[in-house]
């Protein structure tokens, strides 16, 4: 039975809000501590990609099965254990006294972070009337971003003056502030007629983001036909997944969805457009491994990109409305392939200006581009299926963040290695190839001399340039299918509202 609120549901945003803006916080407070995780935790390239990847996958893989759970356990029950268990592992991330743990922990936040998404925007669908619903929404999507812009800017603070932990640290408190509050003001929902637990989708779903992951993150330190074989059994598993689907009674991501053409085009553009955590990961180690700069000063330089997409969300939705989904979608997605290119232009020395810029560009394509594509989705989707379309919906964009982490970083390793001219015996070892790849250039000059790290710098550069290109390909050919879908479908767009993202 679903319960009705006794008391104002407009309270209910408060710890609803706060708890995805402490979700989206740590999603960017993390790139500014990673050069520091690197020197701190001697991980390699590899390891690296893993502690923000391992975050993303376990996201992904949490928010389908999180409203399942939410709809059968109390949608309130299951947001509170989210909450306990994220700050639990937040704990044990700032403890970790290796880079195996803290991937392992990461991962665990990651499940826990999965849960918040959904069932905050499960209980305001099930909490306010229908007349209400779009402001609420609204004030969740605006509030929660508070957490894209204090992230990087809190991050470096912490980073310079308190050391890597900290950034798990401070979710301690905030966390167990809002375990009591959402007891107090959010109420008890769940559904009558749950569905059931896809149980075979998901592991199969899973199991094969993760091989396809561990393959692509695994050849930064070299192609062998070990990565080749993980990433076909992760092509096998999703194959299988889609085999399972088709059978499965009440599937997890309903093919029937695909049928309809605006779903396939919101997943795909949901997907690169949320590739972008690879972008920040490049420009973090680009900002502090080749510029040298302090973690402070590296987060300051990110707020360009974080009040952008916050002024520019408030625009989003009326924009798409007025000239349309699918030309929002082909505009932001051109203009996210302007702003990678603009940075891999970026020079060894720095350019403030190329940065900012490209900051500004990126960020007002993906804010164009994300309630568009939500937009499209869910208009595509019934309307009693509205939460599985919306799980979906976040799934898909996470786990393009999944494989863009992993294939751009794969992708730029491969080049950096190729580029890199070692000047001596004693910068072509395995431990100063390492270095360069993850961008430790200041320890390239210690231990096998300057002349090693300016090279190794250039090559990184070679490195990140040519992943950015492979980027603004990819968000060139999302928005050459919204342009051939606009030709077909001329007038669709005008009929698709704008959503929360």
């Amino acid at each position: 039975m679903q319960s009705e609120p006794t008391r104002s549901p407009w309270w209910s945003l408060l710890p609803l809000c706060a708890a995805v803006a402490l979700y989206k916080l740590d999603s960017t407070i993390v790139n500014v501590a990673l050069p520091t995780i690197q020197q701190d935790l001697r991980t390699t390239p590899a390891t690296l990609l893993w502690t923000v990847d391992s975050y993303l996958l376990a996201l992904a893989a949490a928010i389908p099965l999180a409203g399942v759970l939410g709809d059968r356990l109390g949608r309130r029950r299951v947001f509170v254990i989210g909450i306990a268990v994220f700050t639990l592992a937040s704990a044990a991330c700032a403890l970790a006294p290796s880079d195996e743990v803290l991937i392992a922990c990461r991962t665990v936040q990651g499940l826990a972070a999965g849960v918040l998404v959904p069932l905050s925007m499960g209980i305001i669908g099930a909490t306010f009337r229908n007349e209400h619903l779009p402001t609420a929404y609204g004030y969740w999507s605006g509030f929660s971003s508070i957490g894209i812009v204090i992230g990087p800017i809190a991050g470096g603070v912490l980073v310079q003056h308190f050391g890597w932990s900290s950034i798990f640290w401070v979710n301690v408190p905030l966390g167990l502030l809002l375990l009591p509050l959402v007891y107090a003001l959010v109420p008890e929902t769940r559904d009558p007629a749950p569905r059931r637990l896809d149980i075979g989708g998901a592991i199969l779903s899973t199991l094969g983001i993760l091989l396809i992951s561990w393959g692509l993150i695994g050849s930064t330190t070299g192609l062998s036909a070990t990565e080749g074989a993980i990433t076909a059994l992760g092509v096998i598993c999703l194959g299988s997944f889609v085999l399972w689907e088709r059978r499965a009674p009440e599937p997890m991501l309903p093919l029937s969805f695909f049928r309809e053409p605006g779903f396939a085009l919101g997943a795909v553009i949901g997907m690169i457009v949320y590739a972008y955590p690879a972008i920040m990961v490049f420009l973090t180690l680009y900002l502090q491994g080749i510029l040298g700069k302090p973690p402070q000063t590296a987060g300051l330089l990110f707020i360009p990109l974080a009040a952008t997409l916050t002024v520019v969300a408030v625009f989003a939705g009326p924009i798409t409305k007025r000239f349309g989904a699918l030309p929002s979608m082909a505009t932001g997605m051109v203009l996210m392939s302007v702003g990678a290119v603009v940075f891999a232009a970026l020079p060894v020395g720095g350019s403030l200006t190329r940065l900012i810029v490209g900051e500004v560009i990126l960020a007002v394509g993906i804010m164009l581009a994300i309630p568009a594509a939500g937009a499209v989705m869910m208009a595509s989707v019934p309307r009693e299926r509205a939460g599985v379309g919306a799980a979906a919906m976040q799934a898909f964009r996470q786990i393009g963040a999944v494989f863009g982490v992993a294939m751009f970083g794969a992708i730029a390793a491969a080049q950096t290695k190729a580029a890199y001219a070692p000047p001596s015996p004693a910068a072509a070892s395995p431990r100063a190839i390492q270095d360069v790849v993850g961008g430790e250039i200041s320890r390239v000059a210690d231990t096998v001399g300057v002349q090693a790290a300016d090279l190794g710098a250039a090559a990184w550069l070679d490195g990140m340039h040519l992943a950015m290109l492979v980027v603004a390909a990819f968000a060139l050919l999302g928005a050459a299918l919204c342009l051939i879908t606009l030709r077909r479908r001329h007038r669709a767009d005008h009929s698709h509202p704008a959503v929360p993202h």
